[in-house]
């Protein structure tokens, strides 16, 4: 994947991006990378059992690779209110990526970030959906609004979250998984 961000940034001819080979996660050390054979998209960070449980029967072959993990609040230590957006799809490691940008979303008033939000993932990493939500919600006080259909943005308006019961009934099966858009509300 890398290597495709890589070539579409030299395809494009951008000048104003930098990248780094890390993980974005609650500390700064290393940790396994678990390859998806079945699809690109879908590598993980510390364990397998999501890629296991989404699998839907397939029999996968898992590899592993060690790579570097990084808190973004320490990477971007100082440059806080310099981020606009943040978009964050890490297979379920949602909870440490977002335990390692506490600072970065607290002094950001501005700051909008687009999410996957895949209960089952976040479990299979040893997470709870429902305080992630609710940590978004109360502690950092975004708005909530669900992306419609991952596909095709035209079929509706986004829906408004009110509620960590609100967002989990969306996501009732297994499989079930939404995008979601956040930002920041004033008082």
């Amino acid at each position: 994947n890398y290597n495709y961000l890589k070539k579409n940034i030299e395809i494009n001819n951008y000048k104003n991006v930098i990248t780094f080979q890390k993980a974005v996660s609650d500390k700064n050390g290393k940790t396994k990378l678990y390859i998806c054979d079945y699809d690109s998209g879908h590598h993980t960070i510390n364990q397998s059992g999501g890629l296991e449980a989404y699998s839907r029967g397939r029999e996968i072959k898992i590899e592993e690779i060690d790579i570097k993990t990084i808190r973004l609040d320490d990477f971007l230590k100082g440059k806080e209110e310099l981020i606009d957006v943040i978009k964050m799809d890490v297979e379920g490691a949602e909870v440490l990526a977002l335990t390692g940008m506490d600072n970065i979303i607290r002094v950001n008033t501005k700051l909008k970030m687009f999410v996957e939000f895949f209960p089952l993932l976040i479990e299979k990493m040893g997470g709870s959906p429902e305080e992630f939500i609710r940590r978004l919600l109360e502690d950092y006080n975004f708005s909530i609004y669900v992306i419609p259909d991952d596909y095709d943005a035209k079929k509706g308006e986004m829906k408004k979250i009110n509620s960590v019961e609100e967002i989990m009934n969306l996501c009732k099966r297994e499989e079930d998984h939404i995008n979601l858009f956040l930002k920041k509300w004033q008082y």
